[in-house]
């Protein structure tokens, strides 16, 4: 246990009790029930630890950094409720400048929004979309593949819907964005998704998708040229000017 104390240190964690390490190696072990699992189209699931003779195990460090890529696999992702702090706390703690919850509007109605980032004139709202990994999506499995693409899809008019009714209505009971030029919706997600077209629907820009990992969001809220972004972006909402004087 000499060695596991020494990581916990080095890593500011509590030591794990022996129980907890022993799941932990069973997790990164190869089993009989495992093997299923294991495709030559994907390459995986790899295992650190695989059963040799005699009771003995071969420590697979070849494959170490690729074990890892499904480390969560089957793991089910936080209650929605926690999604855009999760956002927030990827996107190096920018804070949503709409409320957690509801945006409620003077006419009754409402939209709830995971996150939404200031960057000058213009929101960018995100709606997070949490798919878990999928072993047949990275086999190519054609049902697998309408699954993930009908997710994102349904997440892209849900956000196309927000962000529309946002726009017209500018102020409400709990927020108030009239100050804003518009209002650039995109979908986050934890695993790249493959952009089925050119559309610009798909599209915030050239080479930019819609559906962006929490990394490319970083990315795209740390541009210079945002706000020129958002403006030519088809997929903008603009604020109506009658929204500023009412």
């Amino acid at each position: 246990m000499l060695g596991i104390e020494r990581s916990a240190e080095k890593l500011g964690a509590a030591i794990p009790s022996n129980e907890e390490v022993k799941k932990a190696i069973s997790f990164l072990t190869l089993t009989d029930q495992k093997r299923s699992g294991i495709s030559l189209l994907t390459g995986g699931p790899k295992y650190l630890f695989v059963p040799s003779s005699r009771g003995r195990f071969l420590v697979d460090f070849a494959w170490l950094i690729s074990s890892l890529h499904y480390l969560f696999l089957g793991v089910p992702f936080p209650p929605d409720s926690l999604k855009g702090k999760v956002l927030e706390t990827f996107v190096g703690g920018s804070k949503s400048v709409l409320p957690d919850g509801e945006c409620k509007g003077l006419d009754g109605q409402s939209r709830e929004v995971d996150a939404a980032f200031e960057r000058g004139k213009f929101l960018i709202i995100v709606e997070c979309k949490a798919n878990a990994r999928s072993i047949a999506y990275d086999r190519g499995d054609l049902n697998a593949l309408i699954f993930r693409r009908n997710k994102f899809e349904d997440a892209l008019e849900q956000v196309d819907d927000k962000a529309k009714w946002l726009s017209l209505h500018g102020k409400g009971t709990n927020y108030d964005i009239r100050q804003y030029e518009g209002i650039l919706p995109v979908v986050v997600t934890p695993f790249k998704e493959f952009m089925p077209s050119l559309s610009s629907r798909y599209w915030i820009e050239k080479k930019r998708p819609r559906v962006l990992l929490p990394t490319e969001l970083e990315r795209l809220l740390a541009e210079k040229e945002i706000e020129d972004i958002a403006r030519q972006c088809t997929s903008t909402q603009f604020i109506p000017l009658d929204i500023y004087v009412r």
